[in-house]
């Protein structure tokens, strides 16, 4: 199952966004991480970046959300090319 650091559920996997398309990738491996990037991405918008916020939000303090949250962060990176 996750593997929990410092109280904070990780990903199986981790996923490797970037901030515009093509631009440098970081990787985010839990969902507090992911919640933060969405947060501060430039897009901000559309049912599929509400999905990911609410399933990444959902996962900071439930950890049997935590791979919807994964799920929903690489949707939402692949639907706007920020997938690196």
């Amino acid at each position: 199952m996750d593997q929990t650091i410092t109280g904070q559920a990780r990903f199986a996997t981790p996923v490797r966004v970037a901030f515009r398309p093509g631009g440098a990738a970081r990787e985010i491996s839990n969902p507090r991480e992911a919640f933060d990037y969405l947060r501060n991405c430039p897009v901000q918008e559309g049912p599929v970046f509400e999905s990911a916020l609410e399933a990444c939000f959902v996962a900071t303090y439930d950890t049997s959300c935590v791979e919807e949250a994964r799920k929903g962060l690489r949707t939402f990176a692949r639907a706007y090319r920020l997938l690196a």
